[in-house]
């Protein structure tokens, strides 16, 4: 290492880079966390609230051209909640009457 020292600094030059590109990164990261979550809000609803659902996950038979068709669908009424936002029973009777309507998925 000591014969080339111009190959010494230029590693350890590179090595300097790479740690403040890494820092400068993290930074970055939870800049954009923090932006992100300033949008987020909590939604709440209820059953037989109506509500209108994004179509850009969902794939059209005929979609056509994507610039023409609508960013939500519906309006939809919610019949039962499901997915990790759902509220908790209130009490065991609740309890099973989800259990009855939601039988597991066997996949």
């Amino acid at each position: 290492n000591a014969k080339v020292p111009a190959a010494t600094t230029f590693a350890d030059q590179r090595l300097q880079d790479l740690k403040g590109a890494k820092v400068t990164l993290e930074a970055a990261c939870q800049r954009q966390k923090r932006y992100a979550d300033e949008e987020r809000r909590e939604a709440s609803f209820n059953i037989r609230d109506e509500g209108l659902l994004s179509s850009k996950n969902i794939r059209l038979l005929n979609p056509g051209t994507p610039e023409l068709l609508p960013k939500c669908l519906g309006p939809f009424t919610i019949i039962d909640y499901r997915g990790r936002h759902k509220t908790p029973p209130q009490s065991e009777n609740e309890l099973e009457q989800r259990a009855a309507r939601n039988p597991p998925n066997p996949h």
